[in-house]
C-alpha cells in the first residue's frame, strides 16, 4: 500500500482513492445532533477542494484542506448524507518534499509519518459532491452512534409489536410488564433473542417471589418478638424460648435460601424494577429480623 500511494508522484491521487471507496454512508441530521447520547465537543467538518498541484515539475490532482473555515455538525449546513472516501488518509499543513504540498490530504502523508492508527476521514456530500475532512475518532463515534440508534429503533419496534408501550424515564427508554418497569438495553434484547417468552417468565418469577414474601410475613413478627424478648431478658432468657427461637430461625433461613435461589434466576443484566413501591419493604423487614436472630443465636 505504501508504494501504491506515497510513491505515485504525478499520478492523480483522487483516482486511486475513488477506486477504494468504502461506500459507507453517514447521515447527519437534527435527530443525531440533538440526541441525549451525543458527544462533546461537537465534531466539525473541514472543507476540502480537489486541486491540481505540481511537485518536481509533475502535475497531479490532490485533496487540499481549505483553511479558515470549519462547519460544526450541529449546524444545518452540515445536515446531509456523506459517503466515506477514505479513512486511511493523513493531513499536514506543510509541504513534504517529493510527497505532498501544504494542506494536502492523502494516504502518503500518514505513511510518511508512520502513523499506524486511523486519524482522518475524507468525506463527500452525496448531494452536493462537496468534500470534507473529519477527525477519524469523531467520525467513528458518530458512525457507531448511528448504528446503535438504528439497532435500538429495530429493538424498540419489536417490543411495540409485542404490545409494550415505550416511554421515557429520566432519559432512558423503558416499558412496563405486568409487574415490572423494564429498561431497554442490550441485555434485554439478548435475552429476548434467546427466549421470546422472557418477559412472561420474568412476571412469573415475580409471582413466585410474592408467594415467598407471604410466607416471610408470617415469620417477621415472630422473629421480632424473640429479638425484643432477648433485649429485655438477655442471659435470663429461658432455654425453652431459645430453643423455639432457634427452630424458627433455622426454618426462616431455609425460606431465605429460596429467595436467594430465585433472585439468582432474575440476575441476568436486565434492569427491572417492581411497579409496587412497597415491594422490597416486606423482604427487608424479614431479612433484618432474620439477620439479627442469626447473630444472637450464632447461626
Amino acid at each position: 500500500m505504501k508504494n501504491k500511494i506515497s510513491s505515485l508522484i504525478g499520478i492523480p491521487l483522487f483516482l486511486i482513492s475513488t477506486n477504494t471507496y468504502s461506500q459507507t454512508l453517514l447521515t447527519i441530521n437534527a435527530e443525531v445532533v440533538n440526541s441525549k447520547k451525543m458527544f462533546s465537543p461537537i465534531p466539525v467538518l473541514f472543507p476540502v477542494e480537489q486541486q491540481e498541484v505540481e511537485i518536481n515539475g509533475q502535475k497531479r490532482q490532490a485533496y487540499i484542506l481549505q483553511r479558515g473555515k470549519t462547519i460544526s455538525i450541529d449546524s444545518e449546513e452540515a445536515f446531509a448524507t456523506y459517503k466515506e472516501i477514505s479513512s486511511d488518509v493523513g493531513y499536514n499543513d506543510k509541504a513534504i518534499p517529493n510527497i505532498s504540498v501544504a494542506d494536502e490530504i492523502s494516504v502518503g502523508i500518514r505513511e510518511h509519518f508512520k502513523i499506524e492508527r486511523q486519524i482522518s476521514t475524507l468525506l463527500e456530500n452525496s448531494s452536493t459532491k462537496k468534500l470534507y475532512m473529519m477527525n477519524f475518532d469523531q467520525y467513528d463515534k458518530i458512525r457507531k452512534f448511528i448504528k446503535e440508534e438504528n439497532e435500538e429503533t429495530k429493538n424498540i419496534n419489536f417490543l411495540i409489536s409485542l404490545g409494550y408501550k415505550i416511554y421515557d424515564d429520566e432519559g432512558f427508554n423503558v416499558f412496563n410488564t405486568k409487574y415490572y418497569m423494564v429498561t431497554c438495553n442490550p441485555s434485554l434484547y439478548s435475552a429476548l433473542k434467546k427466549d421470546k417468552s422472557y418477559l412472561t417468565k420474568l412476571d412469573n418469577l415475580y409471582l413466585q417471589e410474592q408467594n415467598l414474601r407471604k410466607q416471610a410475613q408470617s415469620y417477621t413478627p415472630k422473629l421480632a418478638n424473640y429479638i425484643r424478648l432477648y433485649r429485655i431478658q438477655r442471659n435470663k432468657m429461658s432455654k425453652t424460648d431459645i430453643g423455639a427461637w432457634t427452630v424458627l430461625t433455622k426454618s426462616a433461613m431455609k425460606l431465605n435460601q429460596q429467595f436467594v435461589e430465585l433472585n439468582d434466576k432474575m440476575i441476568d443484566g436486565v434492569d427491572h424494577f417492581p411497579l409496587d413501591k412497597n415491594h422490597y419493604k416486606t423482604a427487608n423487614d424479614f431479612t433484618d429480623n432474620l439477620g439479627a436472630s442469626m447473630g444472637v443465636l450464632g447461626l
